[in-house]
């Protein structure tokens, strides 16, 4: 059982309704910044006053963690509760309610409360001003709720409402199996989706022995995120927890990195039966997962991916490889983990750009294999940035079974699977032509879409409609579709360094409609030439 949590401005009722509702479900009350004022014995304005909005937060954020750390409960939060980063991430596991007011009824509650004196964040300007701006900054913080409620009317129609979308309301999660052929010894690895299923990690390392051991690897962003929350989850567990991080970033994922890790594994004596965790985006997926590879000739290996990026694309492929100077993921090898957990709670700590930056794969998804989900994200596409909870579930959900079916019918990407570079051959090489950092890879692949779009367009393959479709889906989700100046000839040979080429002949996918792509061979670097001419113009 989940705890209910409100957020939302201060004003919108969250006290009352909260306790209310608990009453009617028979549930406990905690008001977080009620045990916050009885803690601290001052009052929240004071606590302000004394000590800084930023010891308040620290204090808040420790104040949500008892608290779900309790029996299921109706919680109400602080309004800018929601600023933290842990507890974005914490809350996510819950039923999280966003109680909405318009802003007229929020300045007459607040002026019938005393106006701004009890509430230090609504002083200064106008309470109008203020309420609008603070709106502004949180709104999006708000949206990742899973439910959207309007508390302008009285409590208890409000309750009503609420118990209303708890009773219709569905679990969030999911399993499926691949078939993993090239590793016979474990023909299969399950994939869990699901919101706030972190907890599952305990006894997934359980399983591997009676006195399990697990080797997780984070970057030290990720890390120092989430490991108060990785050490709530592991408090019960039986299993030993051994932990270590390498600094962030594609910098890290280098020979120089593996050779680090492997060196802290024969330390800690790691056998062969113990599993390593992979804790992290992509770069701490692929070269987690090399390791394991290659320690001991391969360990087990679990993922956890942690951006949308990784949560959608890397995490399942079974493909793990670091990074050469002369190429990205040049030294690699095929290692199917033994699980992925898929924990879409995590998605919560992501900035915005990150955020886009994931929703690029799963629309090339969409764009090479099913037009229905491309068409739900064209509608969805603002609600996905602001990660909706339901609804980055169930397209997650989707784009995880496509590139599983995928994966399942060609392992090696000899045939279908290639159809998943789409956007791929253009876009690595304007990454690298940019300077890597300066693109995220969504944002690479983004304009390799659109580059590879204008080319099947050119070649007859692609309508000019559909190109444009493709474009404003991709600027609703955040991502560029027009690039600054490169070096054409910088592309031409980073297209030819490509893992894809044959024979010195570049391999293109390029989409034939919303929904299907194909393989193509001999295209003209002309047209290459004419496609980033359109990207940075706009125009052929």
């Amino acid at each position: 059982m989940r705890h209910i949590v409100l957020t939302g401005l201060s004003g919108t009722g969250k006290t009352t309704v909260g306790r209310l509702l608990a009453e009617k479900l028979r549930r406990a009350f905690v008001d977080t910044d009620e045990h916050i004022e009885r803690r601290e014995g001052c009052t929240i304005a004071t606590l302000f006053e004394a000590r800084g909005e930023r010891h308040f937060r620290h204090v808040e954020e420790d104040a949500v963690r008892e608290a779900l750390a309790g029996p299921p409960a109706v919680i109400s939060l602080g309004g800018g509760a929601i600023l933290s980063p842990r507890t974005r991430v914490r809350i996510a596991a819950e039923h999280t309610i966003w109680l909405q007011c318009s802003i007229p009824v929020l300045v007459a509650r607040t002026l019938e409360e005393g106006g701004g004196t009890r509430r230090p964040l609504l002083r200064g300007a106008t309470l109008e001003e203020r309420c609008e701006q603070l709106l502004r900054e949180r709104e999006p913080l708000y949206a990742q709720c899973q439910f959207h409620v309007c508390a302008d009317g009285a409590p208890e129609a409000v309750v009503d409402q609420i118990v209303g979308l708890l009773a219709a309301a569905s679990t969030a999660r999911a399993e499926f199996t691949i078939t993993a052929r090239a590793h016979p010894q474990h023909p299969e690895y399950r994939v869990i989706v699901g919101r706030g299923i972190l907890g599952e990690l305990p006894g997934l390392v359980e399983g591997y022995h009676p006195t399990s051991r697990a080797f997780l690897i984070a970057d030290q962003e990720v890390w120092q995120l989430l490991e108060a929350i990785v050490v709530d989850v592991w408090a019960t567990s039986p299993a030993t927890l051994h932990a270590t991080a390498f600094p962030a970033g594609e910098a890290s994922k280098t020979i120089e990195t593996a050779s680090g890790l492997w060196t802290w594994l024969a330390e800690q004596r790691a056998e062969r039966h113990e599993p390593v965790v992979a804790l992290g985006g992509g770069v701490v997926g692929d070269t987690a997962g090399f390791v394991a590879a290659t320690y001991m000739r391969g360990v087990p290996l679990l993922q956890i991916p942690t951006t949308l990026l990784a949560q959608v694309d890397s995490s399942i492929g079974g493909k793990v490889a670091i990074d050469h100077p002369l190429a990205k993921n040049l030294i690699g090898s095929f290692k199917a983990p033994d699980t992925v957990l898929v924990d879409t709670a995590l998605l919560a700590s992501l900035p915005a750009r990150q955020i886009s930056n994931g929703w690029a794969e799963v629309l090339k998804h969409g764009v090479v294999f099913d037009e229905e989900l491309f068409s739900a994200m064209e509608r969805d596409a603002l609600a996905l940035r602001r990660l909706r909870s339901d609804l980055t579930f169930a397209t997650v959900y989707r784009s995880l079974q496509i590139k599983a079916a995928v994966i399942q019918e060609d392992e090696f990407e000899q045939g279908v699977r290639m159809l998943l570079n789409l956007g791929h051959t253009l876009g690595h090489a304007i990454e690298a032509a940019a300077g890597y950092g300066n693109l995220l890879h969504g944002e690479a692949i983004s304009l390799g879409m659109v580059g590879e779009g204008w080319m099947a367009v050119r070649l007859g393959m692609f309508r000019e409609r559909d190109l444009q479709r493709l474009e404003q889906a991709l600027e609703r989700l955040g991502l560029p579709i027009r690039l600054e100046r490169v070096d054409h000839e910088h592309v031409r040979q980073a297209v030819l360094s490509d893992k894809k080429v044959r024979q010195g002949r570049a391999t293109w996918i390029l989409p034939v409609r919303i929904g299907e792509a194909k393989i193509v061979h001999d295209v003209d670097f002309g047209l290459v030439n004419g496609a980033i001419h359109y990207l940075e113009h706009g125009e052929a």
